[in-house]
């Protein structure tokens, strides 16, 4: 059976849509549309500050399109798609949907439809949801985490609490734009791919049932519109049902990937074949439940990630940090996640399950108040006028003083200290090492 949609607009639910795989049956799912002219997004805080908003944005304007007593207008174009079409004096939005081989593909757009001498639109906000998704009554998320994402990556429908759990589309580390939804008693699902240009931020936040979710993409577009001009998020975001666990459809997203040109490079057999899952370990991750490593709700943990099919774990954020959860002292193990005998603890407990723990280290640097940025300056990177060159956070906001001087790989130095780091590492117990942020960019580096 090749997959199909139809998308309906009634008073009582507004615009909706059902979608039929193989694998998966999706009914009467609410679609929704909110613009607001002054609420940015801090990428990698996922908070709705408000903060950097730009100096023409409207606070008061805030647009709902979609819900039931909407104007709305459904048409067909070609290729069997059907359109949505919300009016607003502000703004026109368009939700495109069509079914391209086993996935349904969704396009926002949205178009100033005033005259020329009109009003411009302030598009600092644009959020699409898809409501009360769910694919049964023991519904769980899994998810190609991303860093700071305040998750481990697994939660059922159930147990989510407002503000929800956000995924952020990134460009480091594991941060894939995919998340899923699964029934472990049908062992089946959903996938959505995020994967839009812009790299929005994504939500699963509380549905109107205990077994529902609310599925937000956010996108801080900070574009004035004037009028007559469109703004088209793109490439679309994609469903798909899948048989099996949520690994083996992210596994099968990769395959289809290297089809269309996106290819990793190459990598042995074993990481291949591995089934990761990111662990923040960080005490402030409250996602985890637990502090210590070696809480007895750790190892539940583990087991339920194993029974999930997983068998490697990716960490992260054992160490202590001064100026950024992402700038090691060192990676020594730290107290407040009950130091080296509970890390000693949890990796037994992940061997004797079947695991294989690789650490998260990065060459980018290590936090600037560790003692060997003052010891040992020729270790890092500089600019031009002798100052540290920082990798992150860095501007001329805060006088280009970031959290982390860069590591030079040409220094000797550098190189035996992060390979004896790595060295203990191992024999922690961990498998190896996963080195994130391998290329200088200083202005030395030409």
């Amino acid at each position: 059976m090749s997959a199909s949609f139809s998308l309906h607009f009634d008073a009582s639910l507004g615009l909706s849509f059902d979608f039929t795989s193989e694998q998966s049956t999706l009914s009467r799912v609410p679609v929704r549309v909110s613009i607001t002219g002054d609420n940015t997004f801090k990428v990698w805080g996922g908070v709705d500050s408000g903060e950097d908003a730009p100096a023409w944005a409207e606070k008061d304007l805030s647009i709902d399109l979609f819900g039931p007593g909407s104007n709305v207008r459904i048409e067909h174009f070609d290729g069997g798609g059907v359109r949505a079409i919300g009016f607003h004096e502000r703004a026109v939005v368009v939700v495109d949907l069509r079914v391209v081989g086993d996935e349904l593909t969704i396009v926002p757009s949205v178009t100033n439809p005033q005259l020329q001498s009109g009003e411009a639109l302030p598009l600092c906000l644009f959020e699409l949801r898809l409501e009360d998704l769910t694919v049964g009554a023991d519904s769980e998320y899994a998810c190609a985490h991303a860093y700071g994402g305040g998750t481990h990556g697994w939660g059922k429908l159930s147990e989510l609490e407002k503000p929800g759990v956000i995924f952020v589309h990134g460009c480091i580390g594991q941060a894939l734009p995919l998340a899923c939804l699964h029934s472990p008693s049908r062992d089946a699902g959903v996938m959505i791919d995020f994967g839009i240009e812009g790299r929005p931020l994504a939500w699963l936040r509380p549905g109107s049932t205990s077994f529902s979710a609310h599925w937000a993409i956010t996108f801080s577009t900070h574009r004035l519109l004037m009028p007559g001009q469109s703004q088209v998020y793109s490439p679309p975001m994609t469903l798909s049902g899948f048989r099996g666990k949520p690994w083996q459809a992210v596994g099968a997203w990769r395959d289809r990937a290297e089809t269309r040109g996106l290819r990793a490079c190459p990598t042995p057999a074993w990481v291949r074949q591995s089934k990761v899952i990111e662990f923040n370990m960080s005490e402030k991750n409250i996602a985890n439940g637990f502090s210590r490593l070696d809480d007895p709700k750790c190892l539940e943990m583990l087991k339920r990630w194993r029974a999930m099919g997983f068998d490697s774990i990716f960490c992260v954020a054992q160490f202590k940090s001064i100026n950024g959860w992402l700038s090691p002292v060192n990676y020594d193990s730290k107290e407040e996640i009950g130091g080296f005998e509970a890390e000693k603890q949890c990796i037994q407990w992940m061997h004797e399950l079947g695991f294989k723990p690789f650490l998260w280290v990065t060459t980018v640097g290590i936090d600037r108040q560790a003692p060997e940025v003052s010891k040992h300056p020729e270790w890092f990177t500089h600019r031009r006028n002798g100052e540290f060159f920082y990798a992150w956070d860095s501007g001329p906001q805060n006088g280009y003083l970031g959290y982390a001087p860069d590591g030079d790989a040409t220094s000797a130095g550098w190189r035996a200290w992060l390979k004896d780091q790595i060295k203990r590492v191992v024999e922690r117990g961990y498998e190896g090492v996963f080195i994130d942020g391998c290329i200088p960019r200083a202005d030395n580096h030409e």
